[in-house]
């Protein structure tokens, strides 16, 4: 379980932090980037003029990578770390997300 705690800098910028549990804070978390940026949108705290796309986007590539990994067990993405997965995969999220 997580916790995430939005800040929002300006109508089109933010900043979380993501505290999981018995790790501490986390650099990434992706569905929780999500969840806070969907969330800022619906209660009017932010502007996204393409916020569904953005989410859409933002979701796909999440739900691209679960299914790869845990049900098609594709050999590269099964057996890479989480880390290397949120390195190489974060950018992409957080550019849907961001610019």
């Amino acid at each position: 379980m997580n916790a995430g705690f939005l800040q929002v800098v300006s109508r089109t910028e933010v900043n979380l932090r993501v505290y999981e549990r018995g790790a501490g804070e986390t650099l990434a978390c992706g569905t929780g980037a999500c969840a806070a940026v969907v969330a800022g949108i619906r209660r009017g705290l932010l502007d996204s003029p393409d916020a569904a796309l953005r989410a859409s986007l933002a979701a796909s590539q999440i739900s691209g990578m679960l299914i790869t990994r845990y049900v098609l067990k594709l050999p590269g993405i099964a057996t890479a770390s989480v880390d290397e997965l949120v390195q190489r995969v974060g950018p992409t999220i957080q550019h849907y997300l961001t610019d």
